[in-house]
C-alpha cells in the first residue's frame, strides 16, 4: 500500500500497550478501497490508501508505520508498506526495506463506523491546525480548548474570527460539574480559512 508520508496516521492509535487493538493501526479493504484506521478511543483518524491489493486486512504495529514515513524528501514523498505475512515498510523508493513483526488478529478492533458523522455537517470552518495548537499552548489551554465561531463582519463577507478559550482553569481538568472560573480571562483568537 501507499500513502503520502505527511499522513501519520499512528500518532492517533493509543500509545499504551495494554490497549492492544487500539495500539495498532488497522488495514481494512472493502468495495469502497482500502483504507487504514486508528483510534485512542478519544480520536479517530481514517486514511485511504493506494494499491492495497496484495495487502492483507488486519493490525499494522505503529511502529512500522513510522518507519514508513520518516525522512520525508522533496524526490519521495509515498510511504510504502507491503502487509502480507509480515510487514515491509520502506522510507524511500529503492531503499532499505525494514521488516516487522505483524500483530495478531485475535483482538476486535473498535465498531469505529458509529461515530462516523452521517449527513451534511451544519457548519464548516477550515482552520489551521498548528494554529490553533500555538494559541492554545500560549493560553495555557493544555486539557481542552471552547472554540466560539463569529459571523462574518459583513453579509458574503471573509469568514469571522475564532475564539480560543481555556476550557478549565490552569492546573488540570475540572472533575464533575465544576465550572472554570479563568476561562474568560485567557483567551486568544485565530481567523479561520478561505476555502476556494
Amino acid at each position: 500500500m501507499k500513502f503520502h508520508k505527511s499522513c501519520k496516521i499512528h500518532k492517533a492509535a493509543a500509545k499504551d500497550a495494554g490497549r492492544y487493538a487500539m495500539h495498532h493501526v488497522r488495514l481494512e479493504r472493502d468495495y469502497a478501497g482500502a483504507r487504514l484506521i486508528a483510534t485512542d478511543g478519544r480520536i479517530l483518524a481514517v486514511l485511504p490508501v493506494q494499491d492495497a491489493e496484495q495487502d492483507d486486512d488486519g493490525f499494522l504495529s505503529s511502529e512500522s508505520i513510522a518507519e514508513a514515513v520518516k525522512k520525508p524528501s522533496k524526490k519521495n514523498d509515498t510511504a510504502t508498506i507491503l502487509a502480507n505475512g509480515s510487514i515491509r515498510a520502506c522510507a524511500v523508493e529503492a531503499g532499505p526495506v525494514v521488516e516487522f513483526e505483524r500483530p495478531s488478529n485475535d483482538h476486535e478492533f473498535p465498531k469505529w463506523r458509529a461515530v462516523v458523522p452521517e449527513g451534511e455537517p451544519t457548519v464548516r470552518i477550515c482552520l489551521n491546525p498548528s494554529y490553533l495548537a500555538t494559541v492554545a499552548h500560549a493560553i495555557g489551554a493544555g486539557d481542552g480548548v471552547v472554540l466560539e465561531f463569529y459571523a462574518p463582519a459583513a453579509e458574503g463577507g471573509r469568514p469571522g474570527p475564532i475564539a480560543v478559550r481555556p476550557a478549565f482553569p490552569i492546573g488540570g481538568a475540572v472533575k464533575g460539574n465544576e465550572k472554570a472560573t479563568d476561562g474568560a480571562e485567557r483567551f486568544g483568537v485565530i481567523m479561520p480559512i478561505e476555502l476556494k
